[in-house]
């Protein structure tokens, strides 16, 4: 976790609220970030992230990065829970990992989630 706060993948303030489940548009955004991803607001194709939306740019620069897709053409859900699954195409996908063994179907807690983002960061800087 302290690697991600020193790369201001995440923030510093406040209770990082460890074993809460993780959402698509918390996850979205942290991966976002640890690629220097724009986060200027931004147009979207989905209804439920409009551009005055405070993370509208971090979910369009993923989406222009092939990082992430909405669950339907026009639908981002932004509060959808992460699973294990997703969690792991979106680093796969983020970092050009080769798929690992993750139990697809199992929630992600945060502390979970930011582990995984800090290796795949750790890893890509390593190259």
């Amino acid at each position: 976790m302290f690697y991600l706060q020193k790369k201001l993948v995440i923030e510093t303030e406040g209770s990082f609220r460890f074993n809460d489940v993780i959402t698509r548009e918390e996850m979205v955004v942290m991966i976002a970030k640890a690629r220097n991803l724009s986060g200027t607001s931004s147009e979207t194709k989905f209804n439920d992230i409009p551009t005055s939306h405070d993370n509208s740019g971090f979910i369009q620069s993923a989406v222009d990065a092939g990082i992430v897709n909405g669950v339907t053409a026009t639908k981002f859900e932004p509060n959808g829970k992460l699973k294990r699954g997703q969690l792991a195409i979106l680093i796969a996908r983020a970092f050009e990992l080769p798929d690992g063994t993750f139990k697809p179907n199992l929630e992600v807690t945060r502390i979970y989630a930011a582990a995984v983002l800090a290796r795949a960061m750790q890893y890509a800087d390593s190259e």
